[in-house]
């Protein structure tokens, strides 16, 4: 069992305040040195150490960042986004002398009923990485005053930091990427609807169609999962419309999404891309490497998380005001799943 303030107390022959004021480096000037050194030598011979929850609840900074993800251990272990991002963060904590602690499971559409587990003094803030939009978790962690910043969203709210690429940009090059190759029916296999990054996306893509004259076909967006798995499923059915019905290119709303679509694309028969352009949006490691090569929209997604750490560590020493919106540039990278319609 670990050892209470209460012994230590007993051992030294002094009240538990004595202690804590002591321990806790917050020694009034009538503390005699010897009873300090009495407690110390207590504490010691007992095996104690402070509560690290304790000092929080007492306001005290503990040098831990929260990570807060929704999507569970699985998931986030096994991106390559949430991966890159997650070793960005951990450079600036390491670098910065700062512990991180994992939040995962946490139910995004139930924050108030969670947040009691967040705000419990483990942690001095919050880095939220890419929350649903529908989620109430900024709004209560407002009105709990925690320190947070937004990882991979940009929320409007005066007082809420966010960092983020521009997703609208990004989409828009990379969609003016493919017409510029003379394709004209382009489709767009998207993530869920919740995530914040689908819908910008989707705007781009459709800013890009109707800039160059392009009728915007509804039909020719797919939503689904930010997975491989999604990716190999909504190209199949792509692939099952009439030919001339079909799409002539694909982007697709992450670089997982394009390497499912190009390994359904590939066991249906389809040549990449010679028969059908595939992009994708990331540039993950993987999409240097798969056959053939991807064209993606590069995003640094390594510098979003060590922005983002450096900016929860301002908040928390207050030397940066809260509201802060951070956008970071993309980059488009051509290579071999693009080229002219046949």
């Amino acid at each position: 069992m670990p050892v209470s303030i209460a012994e230590v107390a007993a051992r030294a022959g002094v009240s538990q305040g004595t202690v804590s004021k002591v321990l806790n480096g917050r020694v009034a000037a009538q503390i005699a040195l010897a009873t300090q050194e009495r407690v110390k030598i207590a504490a010691s011979e007992l095996g104690y150490h402070p509560s690290a929850i304790a000092r929080g609840l007492a306001g005290k900074r503990l040098d831990t960042l929260g990570i807060v993800f929704a999507q569970g251990n699985t998931f986030f272990a096994t991106s390559p986004y949430f991966a890159a991002i997650l070793d960005g963060i951990l450079e600036v904590v390491t670098r910065a002398k700062q512990n991180t602690m994992l939040f995962t499971g946490q139910v995004w559409s139930d924050a108030r009923q969670g947040l009691p587990i967040l705000r419990d003094g483990r942690c001095d803030g919050l880095l939220l990485i890419s929350p649903p939009a529908e989620s109430d978790i900024v709004p209560a962690l407002l009105e709990a005053k925690l320190p947070f910043v937004l990882v991979g969203d940009i929320n409007p709210h005066p007082l809420v930091t966010s960092v983020d690429v521009d997703n609208v940009m990004g989409a828009r090059k990379i969609t003016e990427h493919l017409i510029s190759l003379g394709h004209r029916r382009i489709a767009y296999l998207c993530g869920p609807p919740t995530v914040s990054s689908v819908s910008q996306r989707l705007q781009g893509y459709q800013d890009a169609i109707e800039a160059d004259g392009i009728e915007f076909d509804l039909s020719l967006v797919m939503p689904g999962a930010y997975l491989q798995e999604s990716g190999y499923e909504r190209a199949r059915e792509l692939w099952r419309l009439p030919a001339d019905q079909r799409p002539t290119a694909v982007f697709c709303g992450n670089d997982l999404i394009a390497i499912g679509a190009m390994a359904a694309l590939h066991d249906l028969g389809a040549r990449i891309p010679q028969d059908i352009s595939v992009a994708g949006f990331d540039d993950i490691p993987s999409a240097a490497t798969s056959q053939p090569s991807l064209t993606t929209m590069r995003q640094p997604m390594h510098l979003l998380g060590q922005h983002a750490a450096a900016r929860l560590l301002a908040l928390i020493q207050a030397t940066e005001e809260p509201g802060f919106k951070e956008v970071l540039p993309t980059e488009l990278v051509v290579r071999g799943s693009t080229a002219p319609p046949a």
